[in-house]
């Protein structure tokens, strides 16, 4: 079965994460993410998540570090979720694919909804308690 690589950035500022929600009309619309998208060909995980946060959020960013990897079974494919921890470098949010965006600490992130493979991690994260994948 064919599989799918889709970044997911973890911007965080100090101790606050930035997600944001999906527009109504989009798949997974009202849902809470983190910025990110499809891997194009030919192009690494790392230059899809600076292109995508250029697109989504007109941001430019630092990569710290990846994080972890999420896979979410599809009837015609798998899409390999592969989360960064990112630093914001300049530019001022806009957003274009989201209809809105939330600052928020790890152990608020369980407030929202999110699509099921990002819920997955997040619950990891959470769990591990004293081991924040942030710091």
């Amino acid at each position: 079965m064919k599989t799918i690589d889709v970044t997911a950035s973890v911007v965080c500022d100090g101790a606050r994460i930035l997600i944001a929600r999906r527009a109504a009309h989009d798949s997974n619309g009202g849902k809470w993410e983190f910025p990110g998208g499809t891997v194009e060909p030919g192009e690494s995980a790392e230059e899809c998540v600076h292109r995508e946060l250029q697109e989504e959020l007109g941001i430019d960013v630092r990569i710290l570090r990846f994080l972890g990897m999420a896979e979410e079974p599809r009837p015609d494919c798998v899409l390999r979720l592969l989360f960064y921890q990112v630093q914001h470098v300049q530019g001022e949010i806009r957003l274009v694919d989201h209809d809105q965006h939330a600052w928020v600490t790890l152990c608020e992130l369980l407030d929202y909804e999110f699509p099921s493979a990002d819920r997955r991690i997040v619950e990891q994260w959470v769990s591990e308690g004293a081991i924040n994948p942030f710091a």
